[in-house]
């Protein structure tokens, strides 16, 4: 079964990553005496920020434009992991959700930066 997820609690991930890869390249490129200078608060994403609604409206106008010119209705998909491919219902699917699928042709065309935040995060990291 395909597995689906909140379009804004991808959109919120993603953006929280970048925040934190962001913080810590800055506090590794400062000495001991410098370190107080950045407020780390300022690193901490708001609980709903309002710039990462036309995010999340353009990737789930995407997935919905995808379903649509793919034949599905809003909450099937195709299960390819079976040779007979009907279409299916997903069980936590719904108006407000992805698939990575859907995600991941959706970041390559309209936000190519978005995919290199976990990568980018973990580079920091170690």
């Amino acid at each position: 079964q395909q597995t689906m997820a909140e379009a804004s609690d991808i959109i919120f991930t993603t953006y929280s990553l970048s925040l934190a890869a962001s913080f810590m390249k800055n506090m590794a490129y400062l000495d001991d005496e410098n370190s107080g200078r950045i407020d780390w608060r300022s690193f901490i994403p708001e609980k709903d920020p309002k710039c990462m609604s036309p995010m999340v409206d353009s990737l789930l106008n995407h997935a919905r434009t995808r379903r649509k010119e793919s034949g599905q209705l809003s909450n099937t998909y195709f299960d390819y992991s079976t040779p007979n491919t009907t279409p299916s219902t997903a069980s936590n699917g719904s108006e407000t959700s992805v698939s990575l699928q859907e995600f991941l042709d959706w970041s390559e065309t309209t936000a190519p930066m978005m995919g290199s935040a976990l990568p980018t995060f973990l580079h920091v990291l170690f």
